[in-house]
């Protein structure tokens, strides 16, 4: 099963932006996408994140947000779609 990871970093009030990352060659299948939260705008998030994948593509969205930004989050995920790991950057400052 292959797998691609969709990194977003939520903004309060600017466009959010998200690229994707395909995990087995380690590359970015996609452009850097902006967009704000609403249902046609996300759907273009997805469907940046599955083209040309097989049909059993697995879906990971990593959130890294500011704030309460993470709350408009919520929305990107459909009922078995997608699994979403909040981060923060503040977290990571431990490990570099």
């Amino acid at each position: 099963m292959q797998t691609r990871i969709i990194g977003i970093d939520l903004a309060v009030t600017a466009k959010h932006k998200a690229i994707v990352l395909d995990q087995s060659s380690n590359r970015f299948v996609s452009k850097l996408l902006q967009f704000h939260t609403d249902p046609v705008a996300i759907d273009r998030v997805l469907h940046a994140a599955r083209a040309d994948a097989p049909d059993d593509l697995r879906l990971v969205a990593v959130l890294e947000a500011t704030g309460m930004a993470w709350y408009s989050g919520i929305s990107l995920k459909p009922p078995g779609a997608i699994r979403i790991s909040l981060s923060t950057s503040y977290g990571y400052r431990y490990y570099w």
